[in-house]
């Protein structure tokens, strides 16, 4: 069809600015306009030369009666497209047909979205939503998430709003009025913005889905022909449960429904922050910043469905981490973040800061704004950290430092700092902490050499005088000079006060330290000739003492006078003895040189113009070890006993010396024991193992293991440690042994483990060598490897007959797991426990031991049985002797009254059907077929198919069955024999359904009456095993009666029920014939 051309001039001015702003209404809106109005495919507009052309395209594939239309457009030259998505009705109306009365009227409605090229939504809020095929220019207070056409639509005279007032009957025609053909037009709309929703869910391309929240916040403000409540609760709050079950806000990485994601309620002076926090806070994911502007503008309030977050929640939410440990652990780059949002609160809302504990302070934990919380951006983390050694929480009450933009308008500097030390400096404590010496500890080095020499000096005297309270040097840079006045003056003091009590010289008052302290107090405490601090040299040398140095060191001490480094002092004392423990830096010192001439080192080989050679140490070790303290303070003990153990290993005696017992006597050995840890060392690693040892060294076991035991603390080191099977080996080849409350792994699950092929024992520290390893073996390990290793070998068949395997498996099952009990069991040996049955019958008691057990069950009754097991050693002895034997046989003793059971195959698998053959000895012997009964009894009381305390597990089986019969539709009548007819019998609870149960019934469960009138009897057994397990079942005699006396076309089959309890699956079999079409049964 051809176009139509039109030709308009505009004259006046008032002509021209008319035509301009219709020209820029029909660009906004013809695409929409030939979007409604199919018959339109093209437009050209010409104005003043600049063309303006627009063309339909072709739609899209329709999905879910959703097409999208592209309009391809070319503005003076420049070309773009638009692309609309719209779904539409046009069906027959009976209403509109009646109302207008003439012919059938269709209701036709078109609801669409305007996507850009990016397949984005666009949602011009300029624009009016609604169209009546050409828009209602005036009606933009609608605002809608879509475009809306309906040339059925009744407007008001004026055509800027739709007619939405009155009832929708004409109270006088008794037909639809125009409100009412309004109404029912934007209640049909909620079904077309369904569907358009479901596209845009299964189209991953369109984007800017949050358009879709647009004018579902609140009704439109129109004053005529308008009923906001019926718009409100019958178009607006449909469209918002409809959206809500769609995936429209993207998160960052995908699109989520609204209810998946918190949604910010927030001023807009401070969004963009505040979505920045609740994203990082919050693990409910929050929209993308762009996104949630748009969506809190057009959200609607007061939702259950929906998670609102405001700015209170959010600092709620912080204050709940406690720490900056926490929320560094969920926020990443917390430290700056945090930084930011409190400079936000403080000028916002700096109350808040008061009532929530969200500021870090210097130990990250979080505290509330108080008068007394500072920063310190100045104060250096030394000086923090000496005034925390001296008792004031400085941390506690100032900022964290790595919050750097916040601050609460008080900074303390180094002068506050100094003052608040200095308070707590003023006196020499009588006792608790010394916070002067304290402050000794710390050296600057960035001020004058003369005062930093003073402090190392004061250090040192501190650390010989109260060695106790005296620990590494500090770093006291930046501590200015002033902190020390009058302070040190008393730290002189009190070293006079303690040197001068010890009246004489010992380890820690040395010649040296004497020579270096009087030289330093006589610069800054006159006050030191005070005191008595002129020292002697009385002391006493041993034989042994002199003979070491002179014979491995070369050095002899009765040639020694006065040292020449002590001639400008030599007024203050007179000269005297020295005593051994004056030499004992001279024996670190010999001990501390190379071993040999040459040694290697990283840089290449090293010459040593002194060294002395192992030999020698080795030699000055056994001199020393033969001078020991006196046995008087425990603290000398340790000497003694190493000096004792020395003598056992070696097995010799020696001569000692015994020396006046001293604090400091350590200094002497400190060097040479090592030396002496290698000789004992030596003589253990002679022998394999503890019976060797004990031999040698003459000493019974429990001597010679608390004679190891008291080595090993002196040394680990070589083979030294007794494994649990006696053998020596090196620590780290061994496991501590580690059971609960400090026992020791029970011995049965060794003796288990052995016999599994692993003896553990050899990699198991000696349970007397007090746990010297640094590994351990747990008790929950061992569990873990038996509970592993067993199951492997069960799994391989071949382990089955292995009598050690054989053997565990009775041990573990049979003594074990009946000791430490079901719960125990099944949680430390998941994997054994869940094969304890097959086990049971495939390897402790299998096909053969079985079939014996049979035969001697029937060859014997309880009492002779009885009389066997109590003599059982009688009767080993007389199987062992043939004369014995052979005097049986001849008088003819055995007996055999019964033959056994032919066959008992019992059911796995692969298997289909259980046939069970008797004997007509037993088929015809009620005596030895109740004795056999008896044996299956005792063997499997732990299987639920035949265990009375498990009663109600085989209730719950034939309740299960009877539903799945009764509800199967496929039989005439089904009858649970044991279900009352009555109001009398007892209550049985199982899977939502009640009933009441007889207490005795038929030797068959259910019967079942078919449409062709033949009848089946089921026999239920049930198991709260789950299928997979070999689980033997027993089958009473009136059973086995019932199914001879079943014959063709009724039947009698069993129902299999596993895991009863929790999630049933059962099968059908016949005893008489296999069954072709078996299977496992879900339900």
């Amino acid at each position: 069809m051809a176009g139509l051309p039109i030709r308009m001039e505009a004259v006046t001015e008032r002509n021209k600015e008319a035509g301009r702003l219709g020209i820029t209404n029909f660009k906004e809106n013809i695409a929409r306009v030939m979007l409604f109005c199919s018959e339109i495919k093209s437009i050209k507009l010409i104005d003043n030369d600049q063309e303006y052309n627009i063309e339909r395209g072709k739609s899209s594939p329709d999905l879910f009666g959703c097409q999208i239309l592209p309009f391809y457009i070319t503005d003076n030259g420049k070309s773009y497209v638009k692309n609309f998505l719209h779904n539409q009705i046009n069906e027959y109306n009976e209403k509109l047909t009646q109302k207008f009365g003439k012919k059938p009227r269709n209701l036709r409605i078109c609801c669409a979205l305007e996507l850009d090229e990016n397949n984005n939504i666009v949602n011009d809020c300029r624009l009016p939503c609604l169209f009546c095929s050409l828009p209602l220019v005036g009606s933009e207070s609608h605002e809608l998430p879509f475009i809306i056409n309906s040339p059925d639509f009744e407007p008001d005279s004026e055509r800027q709003a739709i007619l939405l007032d009155g009832n929708e009957i004409n109270e006088k025609t008794k037909k639809l009025s125009d409100s009412g053909v309004n109404m029912m037009i934007l209640d049909r709309a909620h079904e077309i913005f369904e569907n358009l929703l479901r596209y845009i869910s299964r189209n991953e391309e369109i984007g800017k889905r949050y358009q879709l929240t647009r004018g579902l916040c609140h009704t439109p403000y129109v004053t005529r022909f308008f009923d906001s409540k019926w718009y409100k609760n019958e178009f607006i709050i449909p469209m918002r449960e409809i959206l809500l079950q769609y995936e429209i806000v993207w998160d960052g990485n995908k699109f989520v429904k609204l209810t998946d994601v918190n949604i910010p309620q927030f001023s807009p002076n401070y969004n963009h922050i505040m979505s920045i926090i609740s994203n990082k806070l919050y693990d409910r994911k929050v929209p993308e910043f762009n996104e949630s502007i748009l969506i809190e503008k057009n959200i609607w309030t007061n939702d259950s469905k929906l998670h609102y977050i405001d700015m209170i929640k959010c600092i709620e939410k912080i204050e709940k981490f406690r720490t900056m440990d926490v929320l560094s652990s969920k926020v990443s780059n917390a430290w700056h973040w945090l930084d930011e949002f409190l400079v936000f609160i403080k000028r916002n809302h700096p109350g808040y800061l008061e009532e929530h504990a969200i500021i870090p302070n210097m130990n990250s934990d979080f505290v509330k704004l108080t008068k007394t919380l500072s920063s310190s951006k100045n104060v250096p983390e030394n000086m923090i950290e000496c005034i925390e050694e001296f008792g004031i929480s400085w941390k506690d009450e100032h900022i964290n430092k790595n919050i750097e933009e916040y601050t609460t308008g008080t900074d303390h500097d180094i002068d506050y700092t100094v003052s608040r030390m200095r308070g707590c400096l003023k006196q020499w404590p009588n006792n608790g902490q010394n916070n002067i010496l304290t402050l000794m500890h710390y050296i600057p080095h960035d001020l004058d050499e003369k005062f930093i020499e003073k402090r190392e000096n004061l250090y040192d005297f501190c650390s010989t005088i109260w060695n106790s309270e005296m620990t590494d040097k500090k770093n006291g840079n930046n501590f200015p000079i002033e902190l020390w006045n009058g302070i040190d003056d008393m730290v002189f003091e009190h070293l006079c006060m303690n040197i001068s009590a010890f009246k004489k010289l010992n380890d820690r008052i040395t010649i040296d330290f004497m020579k270096k302290f009087l030289e330093c107090a006589s610069q800054y405490y006159q006050m030191y000739r005070h005191y008595s601090l002129v020292p002697n040299q009385n002391g006493e040398f041993c034989k042994y003492f002199k003979e070491c140095l002179s014979v491995c060191f070369n050095y002899d001490i009765n040639k020694e006078l006065l040292d020449k480094e002590m001639l400008p002092i030599k007024h203050l004392f007179n000269r005297d003895k020295k005593s051994i423990n004056s030499y004992s830096y001279k024996l670190k010192s010999f001990f501390d040189l190379p071993e040999s001439y040459i040694t290697n080192s990283g840089y290449g080989k090293k010459i040593n113009s002194n060294y002395i050679p192992i030999e020698k140490k080795e030699l000055a070790a056994n001199y020393l070890i033969r001078i020991i303290p006196e046995q008087n303070l425990s603290s000398s003990n340790r000497q003694r006993k190493l000096f004792n153990l020395y003598e056992i290993f070696t097995n010799k005696s020696y001569d000692k010396f015994e020396i006046k017992n001293n604090l400091y006597n350590d200094e002497i050995w400190r060097s040479s024991n090592k030396y002496i840890f290698k000789f004992i060392r030596k003589e253990i690693e002679k022998h394999e193992n503890l019976k060797s040892l004990e031999d040698y060294i003459c000493k019974n076991e429990e001597e010679t293991l608390n004679y190891l035991l008291e080595f090993i603390k002196y040394s680990k080191e070589g083979r030294v440690i007794l494994n649990q099977n006696d053998q020596f080996c090196q620590r780290d080849q061994l496991q501590n042994d580690e059971f609960e409350n400090n026992a020791f792994i029970p011995d049965i699950l060794k003796d288990i483990y052995k016999l599994l092929g692993v003896d553990i024992r050899n990699s198991l520290a000696h349970n007397r060598m007090n746990r010297p390893c640094e590994k351990a073996l747990t008790f929950q390990n061992i569990c873990v490897e038996i509970d592993e290793k067993m199951s492997n070998k069960y799994n391989e068949p071949k382990n089955h007959s292995d009598p050690d395997f054989k053997k565990a498996s009775s041990c573990f099952i049979e003594e074990y797991f009946e000791k430490i009990g079901d719960e125990e069991a099944k949680k430390n040996f998941p994997l054994i426990y869940k094969l304890k049955d097959p086990i049971t019958l495939n390897v402790i008691f299998n096909k053969e031991t079985r079939q014996s057990m049979t035969k001697f069950g029937k060859l014997y009754d309880n009492e002779d049985i009885e009389k066997l097991i109590k003599n059982n050693e009688i009767v080993k002895k007389i199987l062992n002797n043939t004369n014995i034997l052979n005097k049986i046989k001849n008088d003819d003793i055995s007996d055999q009254t019964y033959s056994s059971i032919e066959k008992f195959s019992d059911f796995d698998d692969d298997s289909k059907s259980m046939s069970i053959t008797f004997s007509s000895t037993i088929s015809s012997n009620l005596e030895t077929l109740n004795e056999y009964k008896e044996y299956i009894r005792n063997i499997f009381t732990h299987i639920d198919f035949i265990n009375s305390v498990n009663l109600r597990t085989g209730r719950c089986g034939e309740a299960y069955i009877y539903e799945y019969l009764r509800n199967s539709g496929l039989y005439k009548n089904v009858k649970w024999n044991m279900l009352s007819q009555d109001s009398n019998g007892e209550l049985l609870e199982y899977r939502n359904n009640t009933y009441l149960i007889k207490k005795e019934g038929a030797p068959y469960d259910i019967e079942i009456e078919t449409y062709d009138n033949r009848t089946i009897y089921v026999e239920v057994k049930s198991t709260r095993h789950e299928f997979g397990n070999k689980i033997p079942f027993y089958i009473s005699e009136h059973q086995i009666n019932a199914m001879r006396e079943t014959l063709p076309p009724n039947k009698y089959v069993l129902a299999i029920v596993f895991d009863v309890m929790n999630h049933p699956r059962h099968f059908f079999m016949s005893l008489r014939e296999n069954i072709g079409n078996l299977k496992l049964v879900e339900n």
